[in-house]
């Protein structure tokens, strides 16, 4: 994907947080049980989807920075 930045330099992503059925739920098989049940808990369509696809842009992106799989990728906040 792409490489570490290097000390000074900053990466800027910007996405869609739409997607359709399809990849909405490849998009969802990516995050663990606890982001699947958080994403179950917001009952407005609209935001869980985006949650659903912002979070796993973000295991995308980590992984790709970090050569691992996204479902790989461990986040705690």
């Amino acid at each position: 994907m792409t490489s570490l930045p290097t000390p000074g330099c900053v990466h800027l992503w910007h996405a869609p947080l739409h997607a359709d059925d399809a990849t909405l739920a490849m998009l969802r098989s990516q995050l663990n049980a606890q982001e699947q049940a958080r994403a179950d808990r917001i009952r407005i369509a609209k935001p869980r989807r985006q949650f659903i696809v912002a979070r796993s842009l973000l295991r995308r992106l980590v992984g790709g920075y970090l050569d691992m799989r996204p479902t790989d990728v461990e986040l705690t906040f």
